[in-house]
């Protein structure tokens, strides 16, 4: 089942990117990038998994800590 979520999801992708192949120009600060617009994308999901994955493992960190100074305070009581 997962292989053919995965073909599907692959065949999905091509389409998208035969169909997204129009250069785009992007403007960040004092730079110009001109790009396909399927590779912009493409950029800003993995930028955005990043972050996401980021985000989580200090969110775990911080839950982490929160359980071993809850678990020493009951300890003390």
């Amino acid at each position: 089942m997962k292989f053919i979520a995965g073909v599907i999801f692959g065949i999905l992708v091509v389409i998208f990117i035969i169909q997204n192949t129009e250069i785009v120009e992007i403007n960040f600060l004092f730079w110009t990038f001109s790009i396909p617009r399927a590779l912009m994308v493409f950029i800003v999901f993995i930028i955005g998994m990043l972050l996401g994955a980021l985000l989580k493992s200090l969110d775990d960190k911080r839950k982490a800590v929160k359980a071993k100074t809850d678990a020493s305070t009951k300890e003390e009581k």
